[in-house]
């Protein structure tokens, strides 16, 4: 090569620049990040620098930037087990009497109807007697409930649709399950009826004397009137007094 040949492509390296309209693969290359020493040289050769480091970084960010990267879809949480019976109401409704419920009375006690609450834990069984002409009688057996004594009222429509509301007292007993006897007086096969949850005696607010003392009366048995004395216990001083009186 003649040192004049040299020298005009050496010119040209430096002062040639290549037209905007043209377009130029980008090779990876460039001179930027290199020392003055190293960018002569490679103008001498007729050569282009390797990438530095940084430039390197900034292609990859780049390239990070300019391509959409697909992020996985949010992992949703699966349900966890439901229970068939929750969450309740705290007032739910009890089965309509059959139509042959007044003909179905013996000599001894009938059982009309049994129901259950929403949550399985307590059960309903009405029955019906002509032999001590009470009518209609109710035993309610709680089970799986350790906030005892508690209560469980029973609201029902009697004669000309007059609504009654009475309270089962549900105490701990000796062996087996919390369980009580009532009778509901003026209750007949066209009475509609519901029943509550259970509430311990310890969290009721409201306490209607005029309720306990009818509540108390209509125990059928003694069983359930040792559970309204565990209430009596449990209860306020006015509400513990009602339920003395009431026995």
């Amino acid at each position: 090569m003649s040192s004049v040949a040299f020298l005009q492509r050496y010119w040209r390296a430096l002062t040639v620049t290549r037209t905007p309209s043209v377009a130029v693969a980008p090779q990876g290359h460039g001179r930027r990040g290199h020392s003055f020493l190293q960018r002569y040289w490679a103008t001498l050769i007729g050569a282009e620098p390797p990438p530095a480091h940084a430039e390197m970084h900034e292609q990859a960010a780049a390239d990070a930037v300019g391509t959409p990267v697909a992020m996985p879809a949010p992992r949703r949480p699966r349900p966890g087990p439901t229970s068939s019976g929750a969450p309740h109401a705290r007032w739910f409704s009890l089965p309509r009497l059959p139509e042959s419920a007044e003909l179905l009375a013996d000599d001894g006690d009938t059982v009309i109807t049994e129901a259950s609450s929403p949550d399985g834990r307590t059960e309903f069984v009405l029955r019906r007697s002509d032999r001590e002409e009470r009518g209609y009688t109710l035993e309610v057996t709680l089970r799986g409930f350790a906030n005892l004594p508690a209560l469980i009222s029973i609201r029902f429509t009697g004669g000309r649709e007059h609504r009654q509301e009475l309270l089962v007292p549900l105490a701990r007993p000796a062996v087996g399950p919390a369980t009580a006897q009532i009778t509901l007086p003026g209750f007949g096969a066209d009475s509609n009826w519901e029943a509550s949850l259970p509430t311990p005696v310890a969290e009721t607010a409201d306490w209607d004397s005029a309720t306990l003392t009818a509540s108390v009366a209509v125990a059928h048995n003694r069983a359930t009137r040792d559970a309204w004395r565990q209430v009596r216990d449990a209860a306020p001083a006015e509400a513990g007094r009602a339920i003395d009186g009431a026995l």
